[in-house]
């Protein structure tokens, strides 16, 4: 019997190594929560990794081999669903490309994290007990992987899957009754409430359509979204400062998918809500003079494209209106945990990577995502935001960012506040 013990990180003694500039501290309170204090902004992301590592290294691995479609090497065939999706995006090079076009200061805070995930490895004799249990060791953290483990949080988070079960739909059911679903909203309808203002769009009987839809549908599976933020004004409240909170609705993951930190350099001092695997604080945090948090804007910026497929003499070809052009494809193989290697294609047009097949490859879906046209530099502004002194400084540090796209909302301690759809 395994004693579960013997695989817990050590969270007290002091650790020995040459790859900081100075003394690191991290210092965990009462909740277990990593409080990172160190003179050097590498430093500082060197021991958020380091200390994620301690706390979600199998949840980092799980996010890791989810995004390079590999997630079968832990779980089995129970994986490969996933793999043949994910690897059909080709997401590693993706994230490759996207790391070369960074600035140098985000290239230094993705390679710092990278190096303190890669010491706590180094550090350890034996890795968390899920990669025990499996027979598994770990690869060294790359600095791209911090992309590839925020790209896969977020892909399920577009609207490209609401497309497909759509046409599912129209394919069953008559239309005129799915339009009682999908009645959509009214042209320039405002789909957040303005401040002192009252929605005056469209009133419709909610209950009524829902049941003329529901004579047409089985059921309706549970979901899990309905995130919620709101800032004010001074003015409200008892301060005299902006009041703001924010109430995601993620769903429920065991560990979750928010790990809770701070960390602090002469440059910077900043708590809130990391990715495991991933540095800063993109979603939710503040520092001494400004705080930020985000909701699901629900944008449509993917797009799905049916295309004409021939074989031509072996090589698939693609029809752009005008002319047929041979498809980029790139292979790679993933080893089913207690199974055989199983080959991963993936294949790309002009229009974005193939996601599906008709039966004799004739046709076939493909799959165009703001997040992985490269380059993408969005990632640019997980380091810059993390210096805003301001209200006004948060909301120019956006400029560059992709996905996904949020609601997000800031305050700073002089008494500015803002709404910014980003992405």
């Amino acid at each position: 019997m395994k004693n579960f013990n013997e695989y817990l990180p050590d969270l007290t003694s002091e650790i020995i190594t040459q790859q900081t500039d100075s003394n690191l501290d991290i210092y965990r309170d009462e909740y277990g929560i990593p409080h990172i204090y160190a003179s050097s902004d590498y430093d500082a992301f060197f021991g958020q990794g380091f200390a994620t590592a301690q706390d979600r290294l199998w949840h980092m691995e799980y996010d890791r081999k989810r995004a390079y479609g590999k997630l079968s090497e832990l779980l089995g065939t129970d994986g490969l669903s996933n793999d043949k999706f994910m690897g059909a995006l080709d997401i590693l090079s993706n994230v490759k490309s996207d790391f070369e076009h960074l600035d140098d200061d985000s290239k230094i805070m993705y390679k710092a994290y990278s190096d303190g995930v890669n010491e706590f490895l180094s550090q350890k004799d034996s890795l968390s007990i899920e990669f025990e249990l499996i027979n598994k060791t770990m690869e060294i953290w790359e600095p791209w992987d911090c992309l590839a483990v925020f790209k896969v949080r977020h892909i399920m988070m577009g609207v490209f899957e609401g497309k497909i079960w759509r046409n599912s739909m129209i394919e069953k059911f008559d239309l005129s009754k799915l339009r009682n679903l999908f009645s959509g909203y009214d042209e320039g309808a405002l789909v957040i409430v303005p401040p002192e203002d009252l929605y005056k769009g469209k009133n419709v009987d909610p209950s009524q359509h829902f049941k003329i839809a529901m004579n047409h549908v089985d059921f309706l599976t549970e979901i899990d979204i309905g995130s919620n933020s709101w800032v004010v004004g001074g003015n409200l409240s008892s301060t005299g400062k902006p009041l703001m909170a924010g109430d995601p609705h993620r769903g429920l993951d065991t560990p979750s998918v928010y790990y809770q930190n701070h960390i602090r350099s002469d440059n910077f001092d900043v708590i809130g809500l990391s990715f495991p695997g991933c540095p800063g604080f993109p979603h939710f945090g503040h520092n001494e003079k400004v705080s930020w948090c985000v909701t699901h804007a629900g944008s449509d910026y993917q797009d799905l494209f049916i295309e004409k497929i021939r074989n031509q003499s072996g090589e698939l070809e693609s029809f752009n209106g005008k002319s047929w052009k041979k498809l980029t494809k790139t292979s790679f193989q993933t080893k089913v945990l207690n199974g055989e290697s199983v080959t991963i294609n993936s294949y790309k047009t002009e229009n974005g990577n193939i996601i599906g097949f008709n039966k004799d490859k004739s046709y076939a879906i493909s799959f165009k995502y703001s997040s992985t046209e490269s380059p993408n530099k969005g990632f640019n502004v997980i380091r810059n935001m993390l210096n805003s002194s301001s209200a006004k400084e948060i909301e120019n540090s956006m400029d560059d960012w992709v996905d996904p796209c949020n609601n997000f909302l800031f305050a700073d301690v002089e008494g500015d506040y803002g709404y910014l759809n980003r992405g």
